[in-house]
């Protein structure tokens, strides 16, 4: 089962996904993407190649497009080839990822509010 700290991306295109809650009683979690450091929209979390495998260049994570994600169905699409996991973020990193959540001008109040309610925060 995916949890908080697993990276996963769609086949075909799209950016990777980092999961920042572990799945609620619905199996649904908070995720958030990163793009090219060159399409900039959000710098409150940098990221360097090698971060995880799937950081393959300098680049920053999009917390304005937060969003919650049926686990389930990101599994069912791994298991089709849809879809692939990548490294996990260890304790570290997946704190940095949230800290960045929570400090970013980007983020939504209600995706704050969902994260500082299951984080104790």
């Amino acid at each position: 089962m995916l949890s908080a700290g697993d990276t996963f991306h769609l086949v075909g295109g799209g950016h990777p996904w980092f999961i920042l809650t572990d799945p609620d009683d619905n199996g649904e979690a908070v995720c958030v993407n990163i793009t090219d450091v060159d399409n900039i929209v959000d710098g409150t979390t940098i990221l360097s190649p090698g971060f995880v495998d799937c950081v393959t260049k300098k680049s920053c994570v999009y917390y304005g497009e937060a969003r919650v994600f049926d686990l389930a169905k990101i599994e069912d699409a791994i298991k089709k080839g849809q879809a692939e996991q990548h490294e996990s973020c260890d304790v570290a990193k997946l704190q940095k990822l949230r800290n960045g959540l929570l400090a970013s001008e980007f983020t939504k109040k209600g995706m704050k509010d969902r994260c500082r309610e299951e984080w104790g925060g």
